[in-house]
């Protein structure tokens, strides 16, 4: 089907030999994410749905063979956990997972019978697209979701030479991205401040070490006093010493 309706929110681009199958399963998908997120997020998921088609046609993935509805909605609904809506977020999960979590339901309760089968397929997907390391040994579904996402991060400079700077434009500039790299900073930041202990064993921590809780330095030493209490190696040999202790 062809994406360039005036209500599509997928449109065609010719050049790049680009064209987003639309369902309704998808387009609902939009409508029901565009009301619940930032639109500089909702603009940075749709650049990625096409980053996804690009990438996918490198060397890299050559051979795999895609479910594309899978890797639409999953690629579409991946920051979901990042949510405006704060009835939809957790107090004690990353936002990964939330945002796994909030999609699978909306499959349940939207998708029908049909998405049934690939439940788990998104929610891997989504709960892993910040996780290259395993991500990109996963399903071929999983792996692209998660090039896609970063591709959006780095731009021509993504590693493997994977993204043209011509291609990246004529896509960047049907999507402009004005004020998107603060905003992921104030998210980063805004979860070190709400959710501190979901961050400390990933790279959201980073951000609150660097740019504290409002993204200008407040806070940032109390955080990084907790991350460093927190680290993975500190509770691991903590809980060593334990059971070395308990055993003499």
């Amino acid at each position: 089907m062809s994406s360039s309706t005036s209500t599509n929110p997928f449109p065609d681009i010719p050049e790049l030999g680009i064209t987003i199958p639309v369902n309704p399963v998808l387009l609902e998908a939009y409508d029901y994410y565009a009301q619940k997120m930032d639109k500089s997020v909702v603009d940075h998921c749709v650049r990625s749905m096409y980053w996804a088609v690009l990438l996918s046609r490198h060397k890299k993935f050559e051979g795999h063979k895609f479910n594309w509805d899978v890797v639409f909605l999953t690629v579409l609904l991946h920051d979901f956990g990042l949510s405006t809506d704060k009835a939809l977020i957790s107090k004690d999960k990353r936002f990964e997972i939330d945002g796994a979590n909030i999609t699978r339901q909306f499959l349940k309760d939207r998708g029908g019978d049909a998405w049934t089968p690939h439940l788990q397929l998104v929610w891997d997907a989504i709960a892993l697209h910040t996780t290259a390391s395993i991500a990109h040994h996963k399903e071929p579904e999983v792996a692209l979701t998660s090039f896609a996402v970063m591709a959006d991060m780095f731009g021509p400079n993504f590693p493997g030479e994977m993204l043209s700077k011509s291609d990246y434009l004529i896509v960047a500039r049907r999507f402009p991205r004005p004020g998107f790299t603060d905003q992921v900073i104030g998210t980063m930041c805004t979860l070190c401040k709400e959710k501190p202990a979901v961050t400390f064993d990933n790279f959201a921590q980073e951000f609150g070490r660097t740019f504290g809780y409002d993204g200008k330095g407040e806070g940032k030493e109390e955080f990084a006093r907790m991350a460093d209490e927190n680290k993975f190696s500190t509770v691991f040999l903590k809980g060593l010493g334990a059971l070395d202790e308990m055993e003499v």
